[in-house]
Order: structure tokens, then sequence, then C-alpha cells
């Protein structure tokens, strides 16, 4: 299957249709003769950018279920770096047990059977939730090891329209996800935060690495909306609460900080006047054409609306993790790379200083470009960036598949050390922290068949993340 641009939509092409194409790709080779130069040029150059969209397209196809819609939206054809500003819902779920469930299976691993069994449940439970947001169109920014990050884009005035389809599709991921029962007798539960405002998306990277960054209000108040929650629940941010529609079809209750509110159930009426599937104002960004089956590698790649642009290999690799990047131009399945494996990994937490997010995103890259300079040189892999009130992180890991060296510990300490020296240069970072550790993890590609990423699981991301 491959992709192309028409009208505002991005297509996909089955190989039959390629096949078509070629064929009168080559009909056009005779005709041009025949033709003016200037007919000629226009069709050698449309079938020549249609064959290359096909060519590229398998890959692509591939490649483009690894990346938010965010991206696809606004960050392949802008240059680098620069923010934006936006507006919508942000919904934060946290789950916890997995610490648990790694370790009953990490026991079987020794035995040659828990990986395989880990990498079923957990796409099972994370499968289960992610379905659920996309169901709700939502769009799923990033894995944190046991935390997803999902955004609903609106305006100010389509706010309650994705408040609703946020809204419902927490309660529904905290009936059908939460107390969830595993084989190895480990409980998985569920704790959801949820805020509605403005944000901003950082785009920063290069040519082979790229990353973006969620900040501002609204990524602020759905972390304290989830820190202040607790499993089974689903907490809303004291700004978000002030806005909900329909209080009287809900049961509710207030925290314990007089500020937040827990969300216990709402009735099936609930928000109809701004529901998205019944208004026509509808601030969703993506809807998918059918299910995919549960296989990664044959995953339908899903439909975009307002996408003016021919989705392209070159444009997805930037920002997809390169352990995938290898399993798929070696045509081998993404379930090779699922496994509990030690490794090393180091943490970089930066404070800014309070500066314009015009001049933020400049700064971010000056930090990019020293820490990925170094980290390649030290052929580790920098997996994830996250920007919360208390600055930004970046998430190095050392030992991946492709990147296993013996002395890896050693060069973990050794590029901490040397991105210390490099980010003490930078003007406007007050400090940077930061921590290494050691041990197993869960690393593989986790998710759902139409969205998903390669990450790790484990107590070590959970020191990361707090």
């Amino acid at each position: 299957m491959a992709t192309s641009s028409s009208g505002n939509q991005t297509r996909y092409f089955t190989d039959s249709t390629i096949r078509e194409v070629i064929y009168t790709y080559k009909l056009a080779n005779k005709k041009v003769y025949m033709s003016s130069a200037l007919q000629k040029k226009s069709l050698v150059v449309e079938k020549m950018k249609r064959i290359y969209v096909y060519i590229h397209g398998q890959t692509a196809s591939k490649l483009i279920t690894h990346v938010p819609d965010i991206v696809i939206k606004q960050g392949l054809q802008k240059k680098i770096p620069y923010t934006r500003p936006m507006f919508g819902v942000l919904m934060f779920v946290d789950v916890s047990g997995f610490t648990a469930l790694c370790e009953k299976y990490g026991m079987e691993a020794k035995k040659g059977c828990g990986s395989d069994a880990l990498t079923k449940t957990l796409n099972e439970y994370m499968g289960a939730i992610v379905e659920n947001i996309l169901d709700s169109n939502g769009d799923v920014i990033k894995f944190a090891g046991d935390a997803i990050l999902s955004f609903w884009e609106t305006t100010t005035k389509t706010a309650l329209n994705g408040l609703v389809s946020a809204l419902k599709c927490g309660m529904k991921i905290q009936k059908k996800c939460d107390n969830w029962d595993t084989e190895v007798g480990v409980k998985l539960r569920v704790k959801i935060g949820v805020a509605v405002g403005p944000l901003y998306a950082t785009f920063i990277g290069n040519k082979d690495s790229q990353q973006f960054v969620m900040s501002g209000p609204c990524i602020n108040n759905v972390r304290d909306a989830e820190n202040a929650a607790s499993a089974g629940l689903l907490v809303l941010s004291p700004k978000t609460w002030k806005v909900c529609p329909d209080k009287k079809r809900m049961t509710y209750a207030l925290m314990r900080d007089s500020e937040h509110v827990k969300v216990l159930n709402i009735t099936k009426d609930w928000g109809k006047e701004y529901d998205p599937s019944k208004s026509k104002v509808v601030s969703a960004v993506s809807y998918f054409t059918k299910k995919s089956n549960s296989n990664f590698n044959n995953a339908l790649p899903r439909k975009r609306q307002h996408i003016d642009t021919i989705v392209r290999k070159g444009m997805l690799e930037p920002y997809v993790a390169a352990p995938v990047i290898n399993k798929i131009e070696e045509n081998q399945p993404l379930e090779y790379l699922c496994e509990l494996r030690q490794v090393s990994i180091v943490f970089i937490n930066l404070t800014l200083t309070s500066v314009p997010k015009e001049v933020e995103c400049f700064i971010l890259q000056d930090a990019f470009d020293a820490i990925n300079e170094t980290v390649v040189q030290f052929q580790g892999c920098l997996n994830k960036v996250f920007m919360f009130d208390k600055g930004c992180t970046f998430l190095v890991i050392f030992g991946l598949p492709g990147y296993k060296h013996e002395n890896e510990c050693a060069h973990a300490l050794q590029c901490s050390h040397r991105i210390r020296e490099r980010i003490e240069s930078i003007d406007k970072i007050i400090r940077a922290s930061i921590g290494v550790t050691t041990g197993n993890v869960f690393c593989g590609v986790v998710g759902h068949p139409d969205r998903h990423e390669y990450t790790g699981m484990s107590i070590l991301t959970q020191l990361i993340q707090y």
C-alpha cells in the first residue's frame, strides 16, 4: 500500500493501482514524442512524481502508524525549529501495575517464554486504551513508558466538542480497562487526567532525527490533574471543570485539594448538545476507514483530513525510533523488537529561563544539537523528549537492538559527562540535572495496530517520569 495526495486528503493506494499507474506511465512515455515540449515535461514530471510516491509509500505506510497526526499535519513542511500555538483538550492516561507485570514475566523469560506472553498482554491492554482514543477521534501524541498522552485539537469556539469527546472516551477507558486481570494474577489499574486550554507544539531536530514537544498551560494542568487522581479515577483540572457542560447529568465530587474534580459517572445523554458525532462542528482531526488486524506489520495507515502533503518515507523516518527503521528496512516483523533486555538509561532534565515561546524553541534546538550529537558519538539513541512545568526532559537509551555494546554503561556515563559540559555553555539554560541507571526494561512496539510506538516500560521509566 502507498500514499498520495488529492485535494485536502492524504490517499492510500493498493498494489493494483500502482501497477495501473506504472502502465499508464509507460503509455505516456510512448506518446510524449508526439506531444509538445510542454506536454512532455508535464506528463513526465507528474508520472515520475506519482511513481516516486508509490515506491516510497511502501515504507511510508508502515512508518505512519508510529507518528501522531499533529506531526503529519504540522511538522513535515515547516523549517525546524519552530513553535506553533494551539488550543484543545489533553488526556493523560497513566497505568499502574506494569512494574509488577514485567517482574512476573521477567521470571518466565528465564525459561524462554516470558517476553512473548508479556508482549501479548501489554498490547492487548494498551491496544484497548488506544482504540478507545482513536474511535473518539483523538490523536495519540506520545507513549511515555506506561502512560499515554492524547489530544483533541479544537478552537476556543469548539472546545466543548473536544471536551465531550475526551471525557466520554476517558469514562469508557475506566469502565473497560481499570481492574484489568492478567494471566499472571497482576491487576492493571488506570487513572486519567483531563484538561482543556492553550498549549504549544515545538518541533526540533535535524534531517536524521526530529522530536516534537508539547508545552504550555494545558500540559501543566493535565499533569496536575493526573497527579491528583488515584487508580480508578478520572479527574478534571479546575479550569476544565469551570467550562464543563451539562453538570446536572454528571456524578462528581471535589478532590481533597478543593480544586480538582473527579467524575464518577455521566448519563448516556450527557453533553449531547456538544457531541461531535451529532454536531455539525467536529473538533477532531483524524478518522479511520476500517479496523486493522492485530498485526503491526499489516496495519492500515489512517486517512488524515486537512493534510495537503504527500507523505513520503523521508518525512517520517526522523520521527521514528532507529530500531524500528532497521527492522522495516530489513523487512522483518516488528514483534522481533519486543523483549526484556538490559539497557542503560540517561535522564537529562533542563531548567530554562522564562522566555517567549518563539525564543524557547531555539534554546531547545541548541540543547537538542548538543545532546543528539554527543549521543550519536557514543552510539546511544535519543528516544523521547518531554516538557512539563519543571523543565524539558531528554530520554536517552544505550543498549537497544542494533546499538548493543559491551561497555554501554561506560558509554552512558561518558556521554552524560560530555553532555553536561556542552549544555553548560548554552545561554538561557539555568541548570542541567542528569541521572544514569542500568537495569532490565521491556523494550518493544506498544499500542494498537493503527497507532503504536517503540518505547520502554519498567520501574526505570517510572523514575524518569517523576
